[in-house]
């Protein structure tokens, strides 16, 4: 139930007596079994605190006291039956009702799902002449719920969930789903009954399981194991796009620095590594969970109840630097005063889909989304809708890469457990862009073992990283998530090595994953490598702009290899005279060099050369093998 509705107004209806409305005078009896009721509701024994009402009703039935008793039990337990049966008596015995008694009976309407109630009861609350600013205020916004609910039911998205099975779902709660970019493992949170302690009440303890999935259907999951999983509760993870680092919320270990931290384990082809504390700059001594890393992993968006947000749970982002520290949280520009929670940011980077109370909804946590412009602002979140959203809470939505199928977690009738975990197709609108991926093998040019190297996927148009990876150490392998329809660079740079790149695009005609081996040299005298992403206008020497992410690439490589000397070499196709191709080719690798210089690179590393149409690489007769003669290229000639 949305918590900020709960506005419990017992002790104000119990203890003062101007309530707003005339109380004929309360025989002794009456009054002997409503004082016992207050006693049971002191103690939270509900069930006889009503039983005692119901005796001071009997005993005098226009005593209206033992019925906002009720009321107020109703909400507490959540039987908004009851508290809807005596806030309405209570009205029908008063002549001037106290705002509160509509707004607890509207607030109850609500919470049942009765929204077409709810607006009335609220409509009534609004136009009354005597309502405080801050009353005022929270019936404004619980009858723009009610509004958005009513509305909602009568205009319902497409959903049609589908259990995962016996393979992933158990009789304890299994949620908080994470998947890895190709879809085919699934990682999730189980928290499982392990006795009772000294004083009878339950123990649980939660834990991380892991299912793949093969011929489509979901094997048998398996805990985590250690060094993940402890004797401690870990949950709500988020798994990097190459599968290398799970971000997950550990509580009250030794390193700790709040309640609940974000911790960081990376995995190789040796297992999963000892988790890592990510530190005092990005954890606060307050309760941090639920993070959600960027599909470049530079970007992790996070649940905080800290201090300076807007609201009692706000999302948070933090960003990771050059030196590998993360910056300073912000507070997402989104939430609002109530609660915000478990983000989950789409592998297209644009596309953010989290709970909330402090939007119209239909009751309870509902699950919204909201896009990044283009200028890099949040637009206006979302409501997916009726009935992926009820009057229950819901959260911790996952969509896949393509965005096609999303996950989540629900206590439905016609669950196996507790919480199950369940699938359901995501209608259009609410989908974020598709992303497909690349799977790949980085290693030496020579010995073809593995190499540990930086991937990164450039957006020519914008020259902004929109994926990184880091290769295996052992066997130089990665994966990487794309969003389509654009045009990329990938650049690969390892110590030791001579930087690679390569340019491609993805459109709805390329397959969904696809595999790339990349191989580098060592830095050596006499090694060249072609640059694969510098454009020039047809005929001309002038440098596009789609070229400056490699050029950027080439500077920031000269930089950390401050001995090195290049010379850049330009090379043409046959078609057009020799000498007009040889003047072509001069001038294109001297606006490389130009650039370079200008970019604080020493004139006494560099020097330029064309070479015109006398040293293809492919054949002329093809013009994919004219396009790549087409080229430009450096050259090691001192190191």
């Amino acid at each position: 139930m949305k918590q900020f509705l709960l506005i419990l107004f017992v002790f104000s209806f119990i203890a003062f007596p101007n309530l707003g409305f005339s109380q004929k005078k309360v025989n002794k009896k009456a009054q002997k079994y409503f004082d016992e009721a207050v006693d049971f509701y002191r103690q939270k024994q509900f069930e006889e605190a009503v039983q005692s009402a119901d005796k001071a009703i009997e005993k005098q039935p226009d005593f209206v006291k033992p019925f906002l008793l009720k009321g107020e039990v109703g909400m507490i337990t959540k039987n908004y039956l009851l508290t809807i049966q005596s806030m309405e008596a209570a009205l029908d015995l008063s002549a001037n009702p106290d705002p509160k008694i509509y707004y607890t009976l509207g607030s109850a309407e609500f919470s049942e799902g009765l929204y077409e109630d709810a607006k009335g009861t609220l409509g009534i609350l609004k136009n009354l002449s005597n309502l405080n600013p801050d009353m005022r205020e929270k019936a404004d916004f619980l009858y723009k719920n009610a509004e958005f609910a009513a509305w909602a039911i009568k205009n319902p998205v497409p959903f049609n969930p589908e259990n995962l099975g016996q393979g992933v779902n158990s009789l304890n709660a299994d949620y908080h789903p994470c998947l890895t970019v190709d879809g085919k493992t699934l990682i999730f949170t189980r928290r499982e009954y392990k006795g009772e302690d000294r004083y009878g009440r339950p123990i649980h303890r939660e834990d991380f399981y892991t299912s793949e999935l093969e011929s489509g259907n979901w094997k048998p999951a398996q805990n985590l194991g250690p060094p993940i999983n402890t004797e401690a509760n870990e949950g709500a993870q988020s798994v990097s796009m190459d599968g290398r680092y799970m971000y997950f919320t550990a509580c009250h270990r030794p390193d700790g620095v709040g309640s609940c931290d974000i911790y960081r384990a990376k995995y190789t082809s040796e297992g999963w590594k000892e988790p890592e504390n990510l530190g005092k700059n990005l954890n606060a001594r307050a309760w941090d969970s639920q993070p959600s890393i960027s599909a470049d992993g530079k970007t992790l968006y996070f649940t905080s109840s800290r201090s300076g947000g807007k609201g009692k749970k706000d999302i948070w982002m933090s960003v990771l630097d050059e030196d590998g520290e993360w910056s300073t949280p912000q507070s997402v520009s989104f939430n609002t005063k109530y609660n915000e929670q478990t983000p989950l940011i789409h592998p297209d980077g644009k596309t953010l889909y989290f709970s909330s109370d402090g939007y119209p909804g239909m009751g309870g946590m509902d699950v919204f989304y909201v896009r990044k412009q283009d200028d890099g602002t949040w637009g206006e979140p979302v409501n997916v809708g009726y009935p992926i959203n009820t009057y229950n809470d819901e959260h911790g939505l996952v969509v896949d890469a393509q965005g096609e199928m999303a996950y989540f977690a629900s206590d439905r009738d016609v669950g196996i457990g507790d919480l199950d975990i369940y699938s359901f197709e995501l209608y259009e609108n609410a989908r974020p862009n598709p992303v497909s991926y690349t799977k790949g093998l980085v290693r030496d040019a020579k010995t073809k073992k593995g190499v540990q190297a930086k991937i990164e996927i450039v957006e020519l148009a914008t020259e902004q990283v929109v994926a990184s990876a880091i290769s295996d150490e052992l066997d130089g392998t990665y994966i990487i998530a794309l969003p389509e329809n654009t045009q990329y660079a990938a650049n690969v740079t390892a110590e030791g090595y001579l930087f690679q790149s390569e340019q491609f695009i993805i459109d709805e005609s390329s397959k969904k994953d696809f595999s790339v081996i990349i191989d580098l040299e060592k830095i050596n005298v006499g090694k060249t490598v072609v640059l694969k992403n510098i454009f020039y206008e047809t005929g001309s020497f002038e440098l596009m702009n789609t070229s400056r992410a490699e050029l950027n690439k080439l500077v920031n490589f000269l930089e950390k290899n401050s001995k090195l000397k290049i010379e850049i070499g330009g090379h043409t196709d046959n078609i057009g005279s020799e000498e007009d191709n040889q003047i072509l080719s001069e001038n294109r690798a001297k606006s490389v060099y130009n650039y370079l210089i200008n970019s604080g690179i020493a004139e006494e590393r560099l020097s330029y050369k064309g070479y015109g149409q006398n040293k293809p690489i492919d054949t002329n007769e093809t013009e994919q093998g004219r396009a790549n003669n087409r080229r430009t290229e450096f050259r090691v000639v001192g190191i």
